[in-house]
């Protein structure tokens, strides 16, 4: 809807030199000016002078601020959607890892070998996460029934056999510079002898 205007000042009914404001000069300094003086003119034109320069000044502090936080607002929302995804991965893993192991019912896990550790690899800060190719043909993966369609990752997933408990893990190096940060669900035992999983303990670079 275009802006209402007025000639006449809203306080006083006087004509008004400029029809954008709602009170005539006279109203708003306190002093008797003539609207149609040239040092009338003059004085509306200095003061909607800086209010334009205020308008621009804040428009070009938003830019540099955008310009500057902007990529990295963006990585960090990519951060966590990656992070996001990796704990889906080992929630799915512990799920199937879970019903093996409690349908097999040994009182042991050595049935279940730890499969690698990640890459070693010389990280260069780049903001940009490391890209894991996934090994999913392990045997570990095929006792659980986990057999995912293979793919490039910003996390490697493993599972470490610490006799007593099986470690489900996610490693990544997700600003590139050579620390890791890691995701791990534990299962174990609980008190009526079935295995369970336990919430996401995170902690290392990138968190």
């Amino acid at each position: 809807m275009p802006r209402q205007t007025s000639k006449t000042c809203t306080r006083c009914g006087q004509v008004k030199a400029n029809q954008w404001f709602s009170e005539c000069l006279t109203c708003t300094t306190g002093q008797t000016i003539d609207p149609f003086d040239e040092r009338s003119r003059s004085w509306w034109q200095v003061r909607s002078l800086d209010s334009a320069l205020l308008a621009a000044s804040v428009i070009v502090l938003l830019l540099i601020i955008v310009g500057i936080g902007g990529p990295r607002i963006h990585l960090m929302y990519v951060h966590e959607a990656q992070v996001s995804s990796a704990h889906n991965v080992l929630q799915a893993i512990a799920s199937h890892t879970e019903q093996a192991a409690n349908e097999i019912s040994t009182q042991d896990l050595n049935w279940l070998a730890s499969t690698p550790n990640a890459p070693i690899h010389e990280g260069k800060p780049s903001g940009h996460a490391i890209r894991f190719d996934q090994d999913w043909a392990h045997q570990t993966w095929k006792r659980i029934g986990f057999q995912p369609t293979p793919r490039t990752s910003s996390h490697h997933f493993q599972l470490i056999n610490r006799g007593d408990k099986l470690i489900i893990r996610a490693v990544a190096d997700l600003d590139g510079d050579g620390e890791l940060s890691v995701h791990d669900r534990s299962i174990s035992r609980n008190t009526n002898g079935q295995f369970t999983s336990a919430g996401v303990l995170s902690y290392g670079d990138d968190l």
